[in-house]
Parts: structure tokens; sequence; C-alpha cells
């Protein structure tokens, strides 16, 4: 046996309750005007008064629903309003009629054909605008409503389509990066194999092991802690060290604040290799690579510098976008904002800056295209 679903009982109680309240407000008018005219005193006069008048208001809301059937099916104005118009006025008058017989029924003839006829019929016109106007709001709050449904719904849709855009570019950008490196490191390996230090290639695979094996355990996380990147970044480096030796060495300081804080994995890999590869590899000289990062009001703050003394360095590190490129688009894509690497060159060295925010940056639903499509997002400054 089916039972009523509670929610809808609830529903429905309420508005038979507001229903009865918005009838019994508006018999209020009628019973004053009453009471005032024939000079009554005292509230057990007045109530006598509203007992006697409320019944025929509680009556029009009875007829409620039916006059709502009809007003939004047969006699809606978009089948035309002259036949909309005229269909509401037979229908009051009907209504105004059968009432006035059921509560007046041993002077119905003075009440619905007499002297008080017009002011009956005047009270019952009022009180048919009365549901056509509730109606009338009615039916304009379900249209606003559901409008923002529908508008709440499509922008839900849109910033889903754009996450999963999103994610979907971040997977491919780190695609791009995971052959890339593991081509450098096996090109370190072997150039410690060609100058027969196979010991040194031998620690080296090693490292390559462990260093795969992070990135495996790294694949399917979007944001993995600082600390646990900079565990990455100095096998890596060691790895290059090597091959350069003495040539390459890394300093770093790091706020205790700052490596619990939440980055891209392989975030300071291309920022290492970027020097590594443009500015100790083509040289002779001994570089020193500075790793800083600090926390800041609004995240933190990581600064990569090198005492390579202005060597040229390229945006890309292999010209194919998987440098510095790779690593912008990526934060645009992860955090919505844009300049969140700089780049500098000086006659000391290089400087990159990239700041993490401590909040990602709401997308607008009207940009998904914009974002797609967008090969640049922003364009790293160079300052001679």
């Amino acid at each position: 046996m089916a039972t009523a679903d509670p929610k809808v009982t609830t529903t429905g109680f309420r508005w038979f309750l507001l229903a009865f309240i918005a009838w019994s407000l508006l018999s209020t008018i009628p019973t004053s005007s009453a009471y005032i005219a024939e000079g009554s005193n005292g509230l057990v006069r007045w109530l006598w008064i509203f007992g006697k008048i409320a019944p025929f208001y509680y009556m029009w809301a009875l007829a409620t629903p039916l006059i709502y059937r009809v007003s939004i099916t047969i006699l809606h104005p978009d089948r035309g309003w002259l036949n909309s118009v005229l269909g509401h006025c037979g229908i009051a008058l009907v209504l105004s009629f059968g009432f006035g017989y059921i509560m007046h029924f041993n002077n119905w003839q003075e009440w619905l054909v007499g002297s008080i006829a017009p002011g009956y019929y005047a009270m019952s016109a009022f009180s048919y605008m009365f549901i056509l106007l509730g109606i009338y709001f009615y039916q304009l709050h379900e249209r606003v409503r559901k409008q923002d449904a529908q508008l709440s719904e499509q922008s839900k849709h849109a910033l889903q389509l754009e996450a999963n855009l999103a994610r979907s570019q971040v997977e491919r950008l780190r695609g791009q990066m995971n052959p890339h490196f593991l081509f450098n490191a096996l090109n370190c390996i072997g150039s410690l194999i060609d100058t027969g230090r196979n010991d040194r290639a031998y620690l080296a695979l090693e490292d390559l092991g462990g260093l795969l094996r992070t990135s495996l355990e790294h694949r399917d996380q979007e944001l993995v802690a600082l600390e646990e990147e900079l565990a990455f970044t100095k096998r890596y480096l060691a790895m290059e060290q090597m091959r350069f030796g003495d040539r390459l060495q890394l300093e770093i300081s790091v706020d205790s604040a700052a490596r619990q804080w939440s980055v891209p994995p392989f975030l300071l890999q291309p920022l290492i290799e970027n020097v590594v590869r443009h500015t100790v590899a083509p040289t002779h000289r001994n570089v020193t690579i500075e790793l800083e990062a600090r926390r800041n009001e609004s995240g933190i703050e990581i600064v990569v510098t090198d005492d390579g003394g202005g060597t040229s360095v390229s945006r890309s590190s292999d010209g194919t976008g998987v440098g510095l490129d790779n690593l912008q688009k990526r934060l645009d894509l992860i955090y919505g904002y844009e300049d969140l690497l700089a780049f500098r060159q000086d006659a000391n060295g290089t400087r990159v800056k990239v700041t993490i925010p401590e909040a990602r940056k709401p997308r607008e639903a009207s940009n998904n295209h914009q974002d797609a499509g967008r090969q640049d997002a922003t364009r790293l400054q160079t300052q001679s």
C-alpha cells in the first residue's frame, strides 16, 4: 500500500494554512466596515459579524484551485486576451450567484437581484480579482524560480566542464614533462658512461629509479607537499652533480611553515634543469643555485637564483614548450591566476620567482572557450 510523501503533505498543509490566514485577513476588511457602519461596540459583536462574513470568503478560497486550473489551461492569455477576460467574467458571475444562493438561501433574491445585489457582486468581483492577482504572482514566482534553477544548473555544468578541461590540460602538460625528464636523466647517465665513470653511472641509475618511483606515486596527485618536491629535486640534482662535480652546488633555505605547503608536482625540477642545461653545461665556471621558499600573506614564494653571469636562459628548455612555458601554463590552469611565474636576468645571473597562492581563483563559466583556446596565458618578462 502506497504511503503519502511527508514532504508533499507538509508542503500542502503549509499552503492551506497560508491561504486560510490570507482569506481570514481579507475577511476582516468588510467585517470592520460593517461593524463601524452599524455603530456596534465590543469584541463579541465584531466576532459575530466576522462569523457571518468570513464563510463567504472561505468559499472563494475553496474555489481557488479550480480557478487556478482553468486560468493556466482553458483561459490562459496565450489563447487570446478576449477569450480570457470573457471566460473569467463568466466564471466569476456563476460562482458569485452560487455562493450567494448558498450563503443566503432564505432571502437570496434580495442579495442576488435585489437592492443588495450591486454591493454583493462588487464584493464578489473583488474576491475574484484577489484570486487572479495571487495566481499571477505565484506563476511569476515559479517562472523566476525555474529560470534560476536552470541558470544554476547550466552554471554548474559549465564549471564542471571547465574543471574537466583544466584537469585534462594539466595532465597533458605533465605527460609532456615525464618523457622529457626521462630523456634528460638518461642523457646524464650516458655522459657518465662515455667519460668512464661507470660507478657514478650505476649510482645515477639508482637515483633515476627512485625518481621514476616518486613520479609514478605522484601521477594521480594534483598537489604534493613542498617538502616532497624538495626531496625529488635534491635527488635529481644529485644525478647532475655526478656529471658536473663541484661545478654545481645547491643551497636551500626553506621556512618550516612553507615545507608542508601544497604545490604542483614537478614544480622545482624544471627550474633547476633550466640552470643546469643553459648555464652550467655550456660553460666551465662554477655555478651555485640558491633555492628559497618563504611564507607570505597570500601563500608561499619560491625563488631560484644562480650566479651564472647572465648566460642566456631559454623559456623552453628543449624548444618544444616543456620548460618554463609549460610550468607557467600548468600554474595558470591549476590556480586560475596569471603572473605566478616571473623571470629576470642580469649580469650576475638569473632569477625565477614562483608564487603559489593560498586559494584558487574561481573561474568564470563564460570564459571556458577562451581558457580552452588560449595558447600563452602570460608572458615572462626579461630584464637585461
